[in-house]
């Protein structure tokens, strides 16, 4: 099972420890696709890393009002610590995204 946790560290709030489940690498890998990116964590480290954690952002704060999008999100950001495993990306025949 793919799961993982992000620790955020923003300017102007208190850090956010997050939970990465399968559901945020499939987004990564569809935002990957969408910005003809390879969906290859070692090809774009610091985009893996901000994508992830701003999936388990948007799904833990889903109902609370009107979130930032991505780029909105990232620059609020000082650093993120991550623990996770990267798995195969998946192949683009397989996705249907």
């Amino acid at each position: 099972m793919i799961r993982g946790t992000a620790t955020v560290s923003y300017a102007d709030k208190p850090d956010e420890v997050l939970q990465i489940v399968p559901f945020d690498w499939m987004r990564f890998e569809r935002y990957c696709q969408a910005h003809k990116l390879a969906a290859d964590p070692t090809a774009a480290p610091a985009t893996w890393g901000m994508y992830l954690a701003y999936s388990a952002y948007d799904r833990a704060h889903a109902g609370n009002g009107a979130l930032p999008g991505f780029d909105a999100w990232a620059q609020t950001v000082q650093s993120i610590d991550l623990d996770v495993a990267a798995p195969d990306p998946t192949p683009p025949e397989v996705s249907d995204g």
